[in-house]
């Protein structure tokens, strides 16, 4: 088997899956997402000002797929947000895989804007890619008279 050729497939399953996600959420189908994470799969939500690497901290974590569900289903129930995937980078290691992207967004009704970073891993099983993990690192910059 060409490796090229299956990297490429498994690129393109694992864009649909990270698009996919993003297209849950936006249509309200938060409901959706579990089953796009493994059995033991995490999703935690970070915040940093991308300006120091020391000022993360963390916000929430969720793991295995049903606490991923509650969590997706408590963090929703409230507003819709619009999530917009740019700059997504796969790396494919046989059976697993990490990808970076970023991630803006809009909430409705509107209130607030976010914009960060996904930083994921995923596993291959039954031939299905999943996210195993899930890391969102919201980006806060301080002002800068805050910084002194």
């Amino acid at each position: 088997m060409n490796n090229d050729l299956s990297d490429s497939a498994a690129h393109r399953a694992i864009a649909d899956l990270v698009h996919g996600y993003a297209l849950a959420i936006r249509r309200g189908e938060a409901i959706r997402c579990p089953a796009m994470f493994t059995q033991d799969g995490s999703f935690e939500v970070r915040q940093a000002d991308p300006r120091d690497s020391a000022s993360v901290q963390r916000l929430s974590l969720a793991e295995g797929r049903d606490a991923v569900g509650r969590h997706l289903a408590a963090s929703t129930s409230q507003v819709r947000m619009l999530p917009m995937i740019h700059n997504l980078i796969v790396d494919i290691d046989g059976d697993r895989a990490t990808a970076s992207s970023l991630m803006a967004g809009q909430s409705i009704p509107p209130g607030y804007e976010v914009i960060g970073e996904y930083a994921d891993s995923f596993r291959l099983e039954e031939g299905q890619w999943l996210f195993s993990s899930r890391i969102y690192t919201m980006y806060r910059v301080a002002p800068a008279d805050a910084a002194q």
